[in-house]
């Protein structure tokens, strides 16, 4: 009669051999990690495509935007400029529009960031 192999663990056994420990580098590469924290931390590719499109808005747009509280649905257009430009605006829901549908879309943390710095009159 055949019999089957025994069966093999999926994993082989621990060894009591120590792994050797091998530290990370990223881009930095062996700097220290105390040199690493003194540089300024640098924004966000969103932030700095938030703030691209900022600075291409004409002064309407700009003050209808600031006009906006932070709980207030994003204009569609700024919305899909944004999205253009590779920033991630979401949807939240549709209402019905003229020619059938528009969506509402949620602000952009770094919109709303931005926003608030503009009215409160500091630099981002």
């Amino acid at each position: 009669m055949f019999r089957s192999p025994a069966p093999r663990p999926a994993f082989p056994a621990p060894s009591s051999e120590p792994v050797p420990v091998v530290p990370a580098q990223g881009r930095e590469g062996s700097r220290s990690p105390a040199s690493r924290s003194a540089a300024p931390p640098r924004p966000s590719r969103q932030r700095v495509l938030v703030q691209a499109w900022w600075e291409q808005l004409d002064e309407v747009a700009r003050r209808r935007l600031l006009r906006l509280a932070p709980t207030d649905f994003l204009p569609a257009d700024a919305a899909l400029d944004l999205q253009m430009l590779g920033v991630t605006v979401i949807a939240v829901g549709t209402v019905p529009g003229e020619d059938g549908y528009d969506a509402l879309y949620e602000q952009p943390a770094d919109v709303v960031a931005l926003l608030a710095a503009v009215r409160g009159g500091r630099p981002r």
